[in-house]
């Protein structure tokens, strides 16, 4: 038994105190495309969350929370989901770019009005944008990543430990938020650049050919021709998509915590 589980003798207060220290992993997940609550049942969810929370508060320093006013479990709850948040947020730029990368390619194609429901998160999405965010998630699962993210997580609780109050954002650490959009929007388009010269490439090609023999309307052919070339180059682009992404894994996960400090003081 930990040093907190001893502190605490009353079973309402270690119930609150767990439930506390999972808000942090169950904010985490919010923003991800993982586990999302239309695969995965709200129970299920609350026992995996639960279970991240116990163990992290097992290990934590004791705890005592006689005479803790309901203002001070408002502020504990709200840091924590802040602190989930933020974090979950530093990850999702990666994940969902690749989601992001296929509706651009998709809309480029004219083919944003077939939406498919992606299992994975539960949202409806264009057919490439699902591809590639279940190829996303896929890899990021089978790299470890889950692993590394829990550790991160778990990591976080030394630098903002669970009874830590009055934690205040600096305001600096703004450039955060815009550094995560920044690398979302980046990496989408960078995705997506290669199949977009292609897609511009067909259109270029069909509007002079029509242009020259316009009884032949080949813009009807446009949709199918632009499909087939966008799926060729994601076979083809399959090993540099999987690299990318492992590589921004790579860079990532050494540095969110030290990023999350421009945020929040320790």
């Amino acid at each position: 038994m930990g040093e907190t589980f001893a502190a605490v003798n009353n079973v309402s207060e270690l119930a609150l105190l767990a439930a506390l220290a999972s808000v942090r992993f169950a904010t985490a997940f919010v923003l991800l495309p993982l586990l999302a609550q239309e695969t995965v049942s709200q129970l299920v969810r609350g026992a995996i969350f639960l279970a991240f929370g116990v163990i992290t508060l097992a290990l934590q320093p004791a705890v005592n929370v006689t005479g803790w006013s309901v203002s001070q479990w408002i502020g504990l709850f709200s840091k924590e989901a802040f602190i989930g948040l933020a974090l979950g947020m530093l990850l999702a730029a990666v994940l969902w770019a690749f989601d992001a990368a296929g509706e651009i390619i998709d809309g480029a194609i004219g083919l944003s009005q077939a939406q498919v429901t992606d299992p994975l998160s539960g949202r409806q999405t264009s057919l490439s944008g699902a591809f590639l965010g279940r190829l996303a998630v896929y890899l990021f699962m089978a790299s470890g990543g889950l692993m590394l993210w829990i550790g991160v997580l778990m990591e976080s609780f030394v630098l903002w430990p669970l009874a830590q109050p009055g934690l205040a954002p600096r305001p600096a650490g703004v450039t955060l938020f815009e550094s995560a959009f920044a690398q979302f929007a980046g990496l989408s388009f960078l995705l997506a650049a290669p199949t977009l010269v292609v897609m511009y490439a067909i259109d270029l090609a069909l509007g002079l050919m029509n242009r020259f023999a316009p009884q032949l309307n080949l813009y009807s052919l446009s949709s199918s021709l632009k499909s087939v070339a966008a799926i060729l180059l994601w076979l083809v682009m399959l090993t540099t998509l999987a690299k990318t992404l492992l590589n921004y894994l790579a860079a990532l996960f050494p540095t969110l915590l030290h990023k999350m400090q421009t945020l929040l003081p320790t």
